[in-house]
């Protein structure tokens, strides 16, 4: 939902700067520069297929970062939870190694 809000936002500032190109000259009495409507056009014609194609691979890193990010929150929580047992029988090498493998998985 925010990534909406988001393409929404940049679709009404590129639409403000198309007005702005169209209305500017009329305003402050200047000459047109039509130069200006090539990359205000060509840019989303060349990028929204771009982000289309790219969509589907996006998803699904964005899916196995936030599998990581969970691996990485519940084996904090779980070490926060029996931190007394790791403590007492003197396991800290294998949870620090634990914990380095998972936090360097997501990273």
């Amino acid at each position: 939902y925010m990534n909406l809000l988001k393409c929404v936002r940049f679709c009404g500032e590129l639409v403000m700067v198309l007005v702005y190109s169209i209305l500017g000259p009329v305003v402050f009495n200047k000459p047109n520069r039509y130069v200006i409507f090539g990359p205000i056009i060509a840019f989303p014609l060349v990028l929204f297929p771009f982000m289309y194609c790219r969509a589907a691979v996006t998803e699904h890193t964005e899916v196995e970062r936030k599998h990581a990010q969970v691996k990485v929150l519940s084996f904090k929580a779980f070490l926060v939870r029996q931190y007394r047992l790791v403590a007492d029988y003197s396991m800290r090498t294998q949870v620090v190694n634990e914990s380095e493998h998972v936090v360097t998985a997501y990273n």
